[in-house]
């Protein structure tokens, strides 16, 4: 092997310090961007699960809205129904009537049977044990 030079050696090691330098810097650059980065995904995710919320409340006031549209729309719709079947009851008894001339006494003797059957004894009478 050759002898290296003092000067030789001293520009070898002076090359080997700046390359561990360069190294150095570069790690430090590669550390100071993953933290970076870290920083940003958890900004990210709090983004996220921030817009996911507010989506959240929306939809839930948007629902709320829409059942209470269907419950008004469902009560007029029960009393438009309710209307047409009284209307088409009266009809159809005032039909009764044309064509049977007694009907109204027939349909006062239901009701009033009807009345008797529910107005049963309070309190009902005590059940028989089944063996």
């Amino acid at each position: 092997m050759t002898a290296i030079s003092e000067a030789e050696r001293a520009r070898l090691q002076s090359e080997l310090e700046q390359r561990r330098a360069a190294e150095a810097a570069a790690a430090s650059e590669c550390a100071s961007l993953r933290t970076e980065l870290e920083a940003l995904r958890v900004e990210l995710t709090e983004c996220r699960h921030a817009e996911l919320t507010a989506i959240r409340e929306v939809l839930a006031e948007s629902i709320d809205e829409v059942i209470d549209q269907v419950v008004m729309l469902n009560k007029r719709l029960q009393t438009e129904l309710w209307n047409l079947v009284k209307s088409q009851l009266g009809a159809l008894q005032a039909r009764a009537d044309a064509v049977l001339p007694d009907t109204k006494s027939a349909f006062g003797v239901a009701r009033e049977r009807a009345d008797e059957v529910s107005e049963l004894p309070d309190p009902p009478p005590p059940r028989r044990e089944i063996n």
